[in-house]
């Protein structure tokens, strides 16, 4: 009794169980927690010189005003270091060049401390922190007028990060991780799709090198399809090309034969089903439907 002979390769399973298994769950998580961090950083709120006092003399710490020792800026507020084992600093700068450079001369004075030994920083366009580790765990961070300062013993490094999160200005080095976990799971399925829009060049009787080509590609895709190249500019028109991209999805089940619910679910989930389509071994062409 004669085996049934497998749709796929084994190379197009291993491809496709990587794809379907690893990459695009990966770049699911990925979006999602990328997108929850920022979400996060875009409700900072700037907390007020009262806010800032109350809540260091909470904390047991005396809160001292140095206000009228600098220039150019509107508070200067310190604790006192011999009542707390907390240094925090609150200054309120309106003038943003002014604010940039006392941020910058902190930050300056954070990373000529000897006893560090890791350093990080996060900067937005709203939002810039410098944190080094060692004996001392200091924070200089910038939002709004304001810049804050944090510096105290390593033993306490748990109880500023609260104070820090507390304060808002705290930024989880989590977004860049999942920045650059989105950018390698979008990049490899740039590469799936590429391999399998190769292979439905091919199965079209076109060459698999069309795909690479912008502009082109998509014109050949609504000569095949449609049996007129300015269909596939279709793609190119904003909010048009979302409807487009459903009635091409469907349009390709409907060239390989593929039944009712395939058409439907491809409309659906065309980066899954596209590859799924495109690796197959053997594909049968509706002969009444493609174009030459």
């Amino acid at each position: 009794m004669n085996q049934k002979e497998s749709k796929y390769s084994k190379a197009s399973i291993v491809l496709l169980a990587f794809y379907i298994v690893i990459i695009m769950p990966l770049f699911i998580f990925s979006i999602v927690k990328f997108y929850s961090e920022a979400w996060k950083a875009m409700r900072f709120k700037e907390v007020s010189l009262d806010t800032f006092i109350s809540y260091a003399e909470d904390k047991g710490c005396k809160v001292i005003d140095y206000t009228d020792d600098y220039e150019n800026i509107d508070y200067y507020y310190l604790t006192d270091a011999s009542s707390c084992p907390y240094t925090m600093g609150y200054i309120k700068v309106t003038d943003e060049k002014l604010r940039g450079d006392v941020y910058d001369e902190l930050a300056e004075q954070t990373k000529l401390y000897q006893g560090r030994y890791i350093y990080s920083y996060i900067k937005t366009n709203y939002y810039k922190e410098y944190v080094t580790n060692g004996d001392l765990y200091n924070v200089v961070a910038t939002y709004g007028d304001s810049v804050f300062y944090l510096s105290v013993p390593k033993d306490y490094k748990d109880d500023a990060i609260k104070m820090r999160k507390d304060l808002g200005y705290y930024m989880s080095q989590n977004i860049y991780t999942y920045m650059v976990l989105l950018d390698i799971t979008a990049i490899l399925m740039i590469i799936v799709l590429l391999i399998s829009w190769w292979r439905l060049n091919v199965k079209l009787g076109r060459k698999g090198w069309i795909c690479l080509i912008p502009i082109y590609n998509i014109l050949c895709l609504g000569k095949d399809l449609f049996g007129k190249k300015i269909f596939g500019l279709l793609l190119l028109i904003p909010f048009v090309n979302i409807i487009f991209v459903f009635i091409f999805s469907y349009k390709i089940g409907k060239v390989f034969n593929k039944g009712k619910l395939f058409k439907i679910l491809i409309t659906v989930f065309p980066l899954i089903l596209i590859p799924i389509l495109a690796l197959e071994k053997n594909n049968q062409l509706d002969s009444n439907t493609v174009l030459e």
